[in-house]
């Protein structure tokens, strides 16, 4: 005769990560992101049977608990768009809408999540170090997370009117070579430019001007 005991759901793995957490993997295939400190201490070993009290917790005040130091954790590291922090606490073992809900909302009001800040940041970041035109900027900050109105608002005040050329015109100057034939060194700097992220008609404005003559180089060079 079976021994009914025999299906209960019971811990199989566990893995330790930073600051105290660990994940453990269930018989059933399920994920559960706890602190060592949590009181569920009796939990963290091979084969300690999940009864529903157990699962009620892991998935409640544990899964909150350790999902929010879990986010602190990458939040020290660098800012993360909401999305991409709902996403990495879904794939660490911490399930459930509502329980990702309450951690997101706790870091929104303490200040720790803001999309907008961190666009605006991202955005003065790049434009400091890699000046780049709002095509790209876009498709990074969709990369991380950020939701197109947030971007939308952003590139708008990035790029007041005038400055998307501008900027590609000061990238032209600093690019060309006073010894290249006009054509070479308007294709040469359209493609760079397309590269970076202008949109086109700014790029084949600056291309023609580049072909007429209208624009020259500096002497430093990039």
């Amino acid at each position: 005769m079976t021994d009914p005991s025999n299906d209960a759901e019971r811990v199989v793995s566990i893995r330790r990560l930073r600051g105290g957490l660990c994940r453990i993997r269930t018989s059933k295939e399920r994920e559960f992101l706890l602190h060592r400190n949590s009181g569920a201490g009796a939990l963290l070993e091979e084969g300690a049977e999940l009864d529903g009290k157990s699962l009620e917790e892991l998935e409640g005040p544990i899964a909150r608990a350790a999902g929010l130091a879990f986010a602190y954790g990458l939040l020290s590291r660098r800012d993360r768009s909401e999305r991409e922090l709902r996403e990495a606490l879904a794939e660490n073992g911490v399930g459930g809408r509502d329980v990702i809900d309450g951690i997101i909302g706790t870091l929104k009001r303490q200040g720790y999540v803001n999309d907008e800040r961190l666009a605006s940041n991202f955005v003065g970041y790049a434009m400091k170090h890699k000046p780049s035109g709002p095509i790209m900027l876009r498709k990074k900050l969709e990369k991380i997370g950020v939701g197109a109105d947030v971007i939308e608002r952003v590139i708008e005040g990035a790029f007041p009117p005038g400055c998307e050329r501008e900027l590609a015109a000061g990238l032209a100057r600093r690019r060309l070579d006073p010894g290249m034939d006009s054509e070479r060194a308007a294709r040469r700097i359209g493609n760079f430019l397309a590269r970076r992220g202008f949109h086109r008609h700014i790029v084949d404005d600056i291309s023609v001007g580049i072909l007429r003559g209208e624009l020259n180089g500096e002497d430093n060079g990039r």
